[in-house]
């Protein structure tokens, strides 16, 4: 960008530094987000893979 000297460089840098941050902000809340969802799902894969381990074990 040229500067023109109508425009205060410093304040766009610091604007654009402030949405980065808060969109990083968002960022890691979906990722918290999602991190609790894998975990609950893993939860009930482990839960399935051991009632599946008992199942199979009173079968042989």
């Amino acid at each position: 960008m040229k500067n023109d000297h109508t425009t205060n460089l410093r304040e766009e840098a610091d604007d654009r530094h402030d949405q980065n941050y808060r969109a990083l902000g968002r960022i890691e809340q979906k990722v918290d987000q999602l991190a609790v969802a894998v975990g609950v799902h893993q939860y009930r894969l482990d839960d399935i893979d051991n009632d599946l381990g008992r199942t199979r074990g009173k079968g042989a």
